[in-house]
């Protein structure tokens, strides 16, 4: 992976998270690859949100979050986004 991907899925909390995608920098060092060209995304479950902010803050680009039924309440994910609109736009 570290001497191809475009694109790393890690599973976890966020520190847990964070732990192997590091294994994943060591890899490209090793290679002798930046680790920046590798995107970094995490599935997040909706009742989960509220760590958002620490997966963005330790270096995920993207997160992938799962509603897997009608019951699943997508009001905290209009939070999430409205706040990061609202960041992006000041």
């Amino acid at each position: 992976m570290a001497g191809h991907a475009t694109i790393s899925i890690w599973f976890g909390d966020p520190e847990e998270a964070v732990r192997k995608s590091a294994v994943l920098d060591n890899w490209c060092r090793k290679v002798g690859r930046d680790p920046r060209e590798i995107e970094r995304s995490v599935p997040i479950h909706p009742d989960r949100l509220g760590e958002a902010a620490a997966y963005v803050e330790r270096g995920f680009d993207h997160l992938i979050v799962g509603f897997h039924n009608a019951t699943d309440d997508p009001s905290s994910l209009k939070k999430l986004v409205a706040r990061r609109d609202s960041r992006n736009e000041g």
